[in-house]
């Protein structure tokens, strides 16, 4: 996220240093909601129940198997069956009891899984998770970090699978320290039909933050820092700097559903799994770009400047370095830019990305930071503006896939 890539401050090795109780596992990821079958359950264990007595010369085990297969017979086909096959077409997804629970150990994974988001204050895209089976909490969906950060209190007690496997401070954009431990746990997405996925993965739990700079009125929390708009800060990017790359809770999905995801800012969704659009332009690093796919940058129509980037879905809006100014100008006031200046961003090769005119277009529109040196943030302006995949191949890169078009059946 822009300006809030982590730091890693004195990393301190500390596994088994707290107890929590019961290393084994504690609680696991919520159950779905009954199936209709579990409604009858009780009416078909009740006719299980005859008094295999009346058949004295009938071993008692065998009568009741009997009469337990035809129970179960008759009511799989009179009654679930037909249930379920006229179900979708009269209630679709959202028939009560339907919702299916997917988990690490489950063998009917779907090819993707569809997550709602939103956007909170025009350029922090966010969705509901669930850590430990606990209540549901929204995070910042953030392509500059890795590693899931929130706050201790919205972690589930009970879902805690094991022993903290170390203790560490990260920073936000040199605005927000905090201290944390890493805590193994589980992290559950619910999808547009109350389905849900669950992940086994790691957790950084907040234990208490403060302002980098000691300023009174500075932010205190992880919620004052995003100005409110969520409790926690989900990093997805495989080659961000913090806080814990080795454990990204997207990548900890089971199957190929922890393969990649997909951000839908335009349509609202987060996918994961593989890329569901083909044509794209592929970006080799996500979210920093390697060298070899560096982006260019444009000002008012200048000739482009090469530029190392970071590519961020929570980097509000973004920077931008002097050099990049060059031959077109533009002079910055107080680190922004004058409004009605026009930004246009390329691939390496000269491909379109994206592109805004500051202060003129609907919505807030603010000027990217200018800075004396380092290299480009996009900001959310990217994401704003089409589908963007982050890719978890090769591994500790990864890939930034933008656009494209989708998959024909």
């Amino acid at each position: 996220m822009s300006g809030r890539r982590h730091r890693l401050v004195g990393a301190v090795s500390a596994v088994g240093a707290f107890l929590v109780v019961g290393a084994a596992p504690l609680a696991t990821a919520p159950a779905a909601n009954a199936d209709w079958d579990d409604l009858f359950a009780p009416f078909v264990d009740a006719f299980s129940m005859v008094d295999p007595g009346i058949a004295a010369d009938t071993d008692p085990g065998s009568a009741l198997a009997s009469l337990d297969t035809l129970l179960n017979g008759w009511y799989q086909d009179l009654i679930y069956t037909p249930i379920h096959s006229i179900a979708p077409w009269v209630f679709g997804d959202a028939l009560p009891g339907s919702a299916v629970a997917y988990g690490p150990d489950s063998t009917n994974l779907p090819d993707s899984f569809t997550v709602p988001m939103h956007v909170n204050l025009n350029t922090q895209p966010v969705i509901n998770i669930s850590v430990g089976g606990g209540a549901q909490t929204e995070v910042l969906v953030d392509t500059g970090a890795a590693g899931l950060v929130m706050p201790i209190w919205n972690i589930n007690p009970f879902g805690i699978t094991g022993l903290p496997t170390g203790f560490n401070i990260g920073q936000f954009g040199g605005a927000l320290n905090y201290f944390y431990m890493e805590l193994p746990t589980t992290v559950t997405f619910t999808g547009e039909n109350g389905d849900t996925l669950t992940a086994d993965t790691t957790v950084d739990a907040v234990l208490f933050a403060f302002p980098a700079n000691f300023s009174p009125f500075g932010p205190w929390s992880i919620e004052s820092y995003l100005a409110g708009s969520s409790t926690g800060i989900l990093g997805i990017g495989p080659n961000a700097l913090g806080p814990t790359p080795d454990h990204i809770p997207t990548a900890d999905l089971p199957g190929t559903l922890g393969n990649g995801v997909l951000i839908d800012q335009p349509g609202g969704k987060l996918i994961f799994g593989d890329n569901p659009l083909e044509g794209g332009t592929v970006i080799q690093g996500a979210p920093w770009t390697l060298p070899t796919s560096d982006l260019k940058v444009s000002i008012n129509g200048e000739a482009p400047t090469t530029v190392r980037a970071v590519i961020d879905s929570g980097g509000v809006y973004g920077t931008l370095p002097t050099s990049a100014l060059a031959g077109s100008g533009v002079t910055p006031v107080n680190g922004q830019l004058p409004s009605g200046t026009t930004i246009e961003v390329f691939a390496k090769d000269g491909t379109p990305l994206y592109s805004y005119t500051v202060g003129t277009q609907t919505g807030e529109v603010r000027s990217p930071t200018v800075i004396s040196s380092g290299g480009m943030n996009t900001g959310n302006w990217l994401f704003a503006q089409q589908p963007v995949y982050i890719s978890y191949t090769p591994d500790g890169v990864g890939k930034t896939i933008i656009g494209g078009t989708p998959i024909e059946p």
